[in-house]
Order: C-alpha cells, then sequence, then structure tokens
C-alpha cells in the first residue's frame, strides 16, 4: 500500500526536488527558488510518496 503524505518544503530537503523537475538544467530558476525559499519569500508544500518526493506546489 502507497502512502501519502504533504509537508511544507524545508530548505535543507530542497535539492530532493531535483526527482521532480531536472535543476542542472535550469540552474538560474533553481538558484532563486533556493533564495526565495530560505529568504522567506516562496513557501513550497511537496508530495511524498514512500517518502519520495513525487510532486510539488
Amino acid at each position: 500500500m502507497r502512502s501519502h503524505q504533504i509537508k511544507k518544503l524545508k530548505a535543507e530537503d530542497f535539492y530532493k526536488c531535483s526527482n521532480i523537475w531536472e535543476m542542472e538544467k535550469n540552474p538560474k530558476m533553481t538558484d532563486r527558488f533556493y533564495d526565495e525559499l530560505v529568504n522567506g519569500n516562496r513557501v513550497t508544500f511537496i508530495c511524498l510518496e514512500n517518502d519520495e518526493f513525487v510532486g510539488e506546489g
């Protein structure tokens, strides 16, 4: 049985989002999103399935 969770993304878990979108192909966007998350200007929620990042919003 699959286990789903929705959690607020923490800055230390940001790079786990590479499982969702290709961060290495968008370095400027990746840096901007990370900086906004750290500075409190971005709130992101992630969807986990069996502890694996599968979506974000």
